[in-house]
Formats: C-alpha cells, structure tokens, sequence
C-alpha cells in the first residue's frame, strides 16, 4: 500500500508500482483527502492516517507500507494507531521514502520560513495535541514504530532540501531500520530512480 506525500498524488509513484507489479506483487494506491482525484479542501497528519485505516478495512491483508515523504510519517502514525486492535497486523514491512522524523521539526521549518512568530508555532502545537490526544513530543516517526517488529527500510537522498538527511539518520538509528541513501536526486525525484525500486522490491521479497 502506497502513501504519497503532501501535495503529491498516486502518480508520483509510477515507477515504484511498475516494479513493483513486475515483481508480483498486488498494488493499493490512493489519494489522501484532498488530493488528487479525493474530495475534501484540507488534510493533516491525523486525516491521512484515518483515511489508510478505512481503506483497510475494505482490502486486507495489507503486507508492506511504502510512502514518500508526508506520506512516510502518515503510515508510521496509522501503525500505532492501530496498534491495540487487529488493523495492519500483518505488515511486515514499511519502507519511508524521504520521510521526516519530528512533526514539530516540519512545523518550525514552516514558520521560519514564512517569517511567522513563534505565537503561531505554539498555536500549530495545540491544534495538533487537542485533534490527536497525544503530546507534541510524542509525534515523531521513531515513537511511531517503537512497537513495529517487522522491516523498516529508510531511503532518503543526500542532496534533498526539503527534508534534511539528517532526518533520515534520526530515524534508521531511532529504529533500527535499514538506512539506504542516494545522492543528487533531491526530495521528489528519488522516485524515479531505478535502484531504488530495485532495493524496494529486495526488502519486500524477504
């Protein structure tokens, strides 16, 4: 099952589902709420992540998670959401494609970069706390998959400037997931390289 990231749409992972259905395997993609062909005017991280679980629901067993970027952080969450239930039981692999560690990370980038004060910052805090019942510290992709047994493989590129490669390490190391990195195919065009559909299809044959 495939996440994309935020502004993003299925399309994004053309050659990844190519691979990936050349290898066998069946493919679920979707559109998260407002994108794409889905409805809706605004998403968030908790919205992504209900809107996988409903798909489940529906198309089970589901045996990987792969998603890039906002996408990568959305499936770690719907893993410990349903963490205390049957749902996503029978993952054994997720695969975060230029994916962030730290929520809090993604939202002070915003408002540093909009030039916004930080009244704000602790507003976007508080938003997030009262939709997801859990503290802000808490939202991060390692305290996501603390509790996940199966693969975790990290790819994330050298050069990308949208999410550092910091984040990446953050998160291999956090969770002791496999860290495959590429260098000078920035954030977006990482899904286009053929080595990396390569090690994605490896990870989920085994």
């Amino acid at each position: 099952m495939l996440s994309h990231g935020w502004g993003g749409n299925t399309f994004n992972f053309t050659l990844i589902i190519k691979g990936l259905l050349d290898a066998g395997f069946n493919v679920l993609a979707f559109d998260s709420p407002a994108h794409g062909y889905s409805s809706g005017k605004q998403t968030n991280l908790l919205r992504n992540a209900q809107a996988l679980l409903e798909i489940t629901k529906k198309v089970t067993p589901i045996h990987s998670l792969i998603g890039h970027s906002f996408g990568s952080i959305s499936n770690a969450f719907a893993l410990d959401l349903a963490q205390n239930s049957d749902q996503l039981e029978q993952v054994k692999h997720i695969v975060l494609i230029a994916g962030p560690n730290k929520l809090a990370n993604i939202f002070a980038s915003f408002t540093r970069s909009m030039h916004l004060p930080d009244q704000i910052l602790e507003i976007f805090y508080q938003k997030v706390e009262a939709l997801t019942q859990k503290k802000m510290q808490y939202m991060s992709t390692v305290n996501f998959l603390q509790h996940f047994s199966g693969s975790i493989l990290v790819v994330h590129d050298h050069k990308d400037r949208v999410v550092p490669f910091s984040e990446a390490k953050d998160v291999a190391f956090g969770t002791g997931g496999k860290l495959y990195a590429t260098t000078g195919f920035g954030h977006g065009r990482i899904l286009l390289n053929e080595d990396v559909v390569s090690e994605i299809v490896n990870v989920l044959q085994n």
